[in-house]
């Protein structure tokens, strides 16, 4: 038996209820165990691996550890002359019988512009691409290959969301309630909308932002509510300036393009009485950035969206916005369907419609090196070659695409100079 990094753990729970608290819990039915018990407990689940060994128990001490575990400091107590080898002692191997071979060093990977699939691999076709999908296939083919070929991704249960990520989801359930309790645009009273946040937040958070509750983030906390409510005014004023009638939130889609089906969630589907129609992306920060893609022309997301929306018996492809939360900011591309948001107009005069057919020439021309087993790994400190580079007619290619990548320890190490 071999007891590795044997040092102290402290897992005694101290219970954060009060006397009367746990009496309570325990006529319930509820029964606690005290810290003696606890400790009684494990000071017998301790001995367990010690009792099981049948030839030699072997304690793995570190030197930098706090303090050894207390089992250990019982059985220094209770001998005299334990062994105690060093592990990096060339005697310390032959002491213990342990037969020692090297090994040879092997250097990291490093990182490829390139990866050439074996011709026996054969990609999984997929029933559905969504926008995720879509960007991954054509900006991080590698990123596409290891999370919808390979299905590597990372556990769920790895991180809690927070930060930016989950104040984002919590003012879209914000909006969503709201809208569906408030259906008829031209009704609400903004006045009334910083009272209705404060009625129905405190549930929410409860029930999906507990984080933002923990000791010491109240000051935070009440900042995000303020936004949410400053916001869905802004939101709702933008909404009844532009005569909408109907809102539709989180309105799932299908549809089609020239890979085959597509879906996808749209944010908020702003429609007027007439049928005209508005897709909002709502985005919790990133106003700048937003404005730039817009006037870069890039907005595949929201290019998506109209795509499905054609394909779902829109009368015309619809006006095309982002709504920032964090700033109250409505941008529209170059439509003025929400009278009072910015404005932003490419320098191209290119519409949405042909923007997506770029896009899908984009998408061919990935397909077409997917087909011959040619992956490109579109990460940073690699050089783009000739097949980096698209035909004029389709999507300019940035020379890397790995600011929010789950496969780094995949795609190699260092530079491939």
């Amino acid at each position: 038996m071999i007891w590795w990094d044997c040092q102290a753990s402290d897992r005694i729970h101290r219970w954060p209820w009060s006397r009367s608290e746990r009496a309570a819990l325990a006529q319930g039915g509820v029964l606690l165990q005290s810290e003696d018990e606890q400790l009684a407990w494990l000071g017998k689940a301790w001995l367990r691996p010690v009792l099981c060994a049948r030839e030699r128990c072997t304690f793995i001490l570190h030197d930098d550890a706090e303090r050894h575990h207390p089992l250990w400091d019982q059985i220094a107590s209770l001998t005299e002359g334990l062994p105690v080898l060093q592990v990096s002692s060339s005697e310390t191997a032959a002491q213990l019988g342990m037969a020692v071979t090297p090994l040879a060093a092997h250097a990291l990977p490093p990182k490829v512009r390139w990866w050439q699939l074996p011709e026996s691999v054969q990609l999984p076709q997929r029933e559905f691409e969504s926008f995720s999908s879509l960007d991954a296939y054509i900006h991080s083919p590698y990123q596409w290959l290891l999370r919808y070929g390979a299905r590597i991704r990372p556990g769920a249960l790895g991180n809690v969301s927070d930060g930016s990520q989950l104040r984002g989801s919590l003012a879209h359930r914000v909006y969503e309630e709201f809208f569906n309790a408030h259906p008829a645009i031209s009704a609400i009273n903004t006045s009334a909308i910083d009272s209705w946040v404060d009625a129905h937040i405190r549930t929410l958070l409860q029930q999906e932002g507990a984080l933002l509750l923990e000791a010491g983030r109240q000051a935070e906390c009440e900042r995000f509510i303020t936004q949410v409510q400053d916001s869905l005014t802004t939101l709702v004023e933008h909404l009844k300036d532009a005569s909408v009638a109907s809102v539709q939130m989180e309105l799932g889609q299908e549809g089609q393009f020239a890979g085959g089906l597509l879906n996808g969630s749209i944010d908020l589907l702003a429609t007027r009485s007439d049928g005209t129609e508005a897709v909002v992306d709502i985005k919790w920060g990133g106003r700048n950035y937003r404005r730039k893609s817009l006037l870069a022309n890039s907005y595949l997301q929201l290019a998506t969206y109209a795509q499905l929306r054609r394909g779902n018996g829109a009368a015309q492809s619809p006006a095309l916005s982002y709504f920032i939360v964090m700033d109250s900011t409505m941008l529209s591309l170059g439509h003025a369907f929400f009278p009072n948001a910015e404005i932003l107009q490419p320098g191209s005069e290119e519409n949405a419609a042909q923007y997506w057919q770029r896009f899908e020439r984009t998408w061919q021309w990935r397909k077409q090196q997917f087909d011959r087993g040619l992956v490109e790994v579109t990460v940073s400190d690699t050089e783009p070659t000739a097949d980096s580079i698209p035909d004029d007619d389709c999507m300019e290619m940035p020379e890397a695409s790995d600011a929010f990548n789950d496969y780094s320890a995949l795609t190699g190490w260092g530079s491939n100079a």
